[in-house]
């Protein structure tokens, strides 16, 4: 009867038991070691940011636009925001003298 290998046969070549254990954990080491590096170095997803929804405004409520100003809801005068004023903060219009209340 013919024995089986004491190893690996590959069909040119035969490899030893050691050998072969040798060649296989190589082989799981750089698979290993190549997908840690697709991981590490791949560019990150892009994150959507959620847009926040704003909040309906009330009765003489108005919001801060990007230059530090509001329309007043009553007479739509353009007026700038007081020095260091942070909402929400109330503020009367200089033209109507209508209580403006300033949101986020």
């Amino acid at each position: 009867p013919v024995l089986p290998p004491s190893g690996l046969d590959l069909g040119l070549f035969e490899l030893d038991n050691k050998n072969s254990i040798i060649l296989l954990s190589t082989g799981w080491a750089l698979a290993l070691i190549l997908v840690l590096y697709i991981r590490l170095f791949r560019k990150p997803a892009e994150v959507e940011e959620e847009e926040e929804e704003e909040v309906p405004l009330g009765h003489n409520e108005v919001r801060i636009d990007e230059y530090n100003k509001v329309t007043c809801s009553s007479c739509d005068a353009r007026l700038g925001v007081p020095e260091g004023s942070e909402p929400p903060f109330r503020f009367t219009c200089p033209k109507c003298d209508e209580r403006i209340r300033v949101v986020e």
